[in-house]
C-alpha cells in the first residue's frame, strides 16, 4: 500500500483481536488502581498492627459484607490491586522499550508520559511493600511502637486544648512524644517525619476503678460491668466533662484518651515526581493521543 512515496506496512494478522486487546490491557489496569484507591477513601481499611483498632474493624466489616468479600476494605493486600499496578507497570515498561530512542519532539513526550508512569507506580509499589497504616487508641502516658521498616514510638502526653465536638476542641489540639522528641498536633497540624504522618482522628473517656482494668468509652453512655470480685454496677460516663456516676458509688478516675491515625507512606514524593512528570508532558502534548494513528489510504 502505497500513500505518496512512502510504502505503509500492512496491517499485522489479529490486529483487532491481539493488539486491540493489549491497548485495553491498561486502561483496564488503570480502572482497578483507581477503584482500589477510590475505596480507601470509601471505606475504613483493614488497620496495622493495634488491637483495638483491629477489634474495631471487625464490626466494620460486619457493617460491609459484599465490600469486604471483594477486598474493599483491605485495598493494600487486595490481589486484583497489586496484580493491577504490575499489569500497568510491565505494560508502560513494553512500551518504553518498543518505542526505542525518541528522535522526534512529540517521542519524546510520549516516552515522558510512559516514564513519569513508571516513576509514579515505584513509589506506589514502594508504599505497597514497606507502608503502615492504622489507629493509635492512646492513654496519657502510654508508649505505642508502630511500623517495621521504619519503626516509630508515640506517647500521648495529654491535650492542650480540651477535646470537644464542636469550638476549638475540635482542633484536638495533643502532645505527643514522637521518638523522645515532644511535637504538639492537631487537625490542620499533622506531624510529618521521614515518611510519617501523625493526625489526630478522635478522642474519649476512659475510666478507672481502683485496680480493675480502665474501660473505654467512644461516647457518653452508660455501660453495665461486672467487677473481678463478681459485683455488678453501673458505669455511666460524660466524655465531654469527664463527670462519672456509678450505682452503686464507687471511687472512680477519668481521662480522655486520643485516637491517632499513623501512615507511613515513604513512596508519596517519588510518586509526586511521576505524576508532575506525566502532567507536563500531556499539557505540552496539547491533548494529543498516546497512540501514533497513520491516515491509510
Amino acid at each position: 500500500m502505497v500513500q505518496g512515496r512512502y510504502t505503509l506496512p500492512a496491517r499485522p494478522r489479529g490486529y483487532f483481536t491481539v493488539t486491540r486487546a493489549w491497548w485495553l490491557f491498561p486502561w483496564a489496569c488503570l480502572w482497578l488502581l483507581v477503584l482500589g484507591g477510590s475505596a480507601a477513601h470509601l471505606w475504613p481499611q483493614r488497620p496495622d498492627g493495634d488491637t483495638t483498632a483491629l477489634a474495631e474493624f471487625q464490626s466494620v466489616r460486619a457493617r460491609h459484607p459484599t465490600a469486604s468479600a471483594l477486598g474493599l476494605l483491605d485495598v493494600r493486600h487486595a490481589f486484583w490491586y497489586n496484580a493491577a499496578g504490575a499489569g500497568l507497570g510491565i505494560w508502560l515498561l513494553d512500551r518504553l522499550l518498543a518505542s526505542g530512542r525518541p528522535r522526534h519532539w512529540r517521542e519524546w513526550r510520549g516516552a515522558l508520559v510512559r516514564a513519569g508512569g513508571l516513576i509514579w507506580l515505584v513509589g506506589w509499589g514502594w508504599t505497597q511493600t514497606a507502608g503502615w497504616q492504622g489507629d493509635l487508641f492512646l492513654a496519657p502516658g502510654q508508649v505505642a511502637q508502630i511500623g517495621e521498616v521504619v519503626p516509630l514510638s508515640v506517647q500521648f502526653s495529654g491535650f492542650v486544648v480540651p477535646p470537644a465536638p464542636a469550638g476549638p476542641g475540635r482542633e484536638l489540639r495533643m502532645a505527643l512524644t514522637v521518638n523522645g522528641t515532644p511535637v504538639e498536633i492537631s487537625t490542620r497540624e499533622p506531624h510529618r517525619q521521614g515518611g510519617w504522618t501523625l493526625v489526630p482522628r478522635w478522642y474519649g473517656g476512659m475510666v478507672t476503678l481502683g485496680e480493675s482494668a480502665p474501660l473505654y468509652f467512644g461516647a457518653s453512655g452508660t455501660r453495665a460491668i461486672t467487677l473481678s470480685g463478681g459485683q455488678r454496677m453501673t458505669v455511666t460516663v460524660e466524655v465531654e466533662s469527664l463527670r462519672v456516676l456509678t450505682v452503686p458509688p464507687r471511687p472512680a478516675r477519668a481521662a480522655w484518651y486520643a485516637v491517632v491515625r499513623a501512615r507511613y507512606d515513604p513512596g508519596h514524593q517519588v510518586r509526586l515526581i511521576g505524576a508532575l512528570g506525566s502532567v507536563v508532558a500531556v499539557m505540552l502534548w496539547g491533548g494529543e493521543r498516546l497512540r501514533p494513528s497513520a491516515t491509510v489510504g
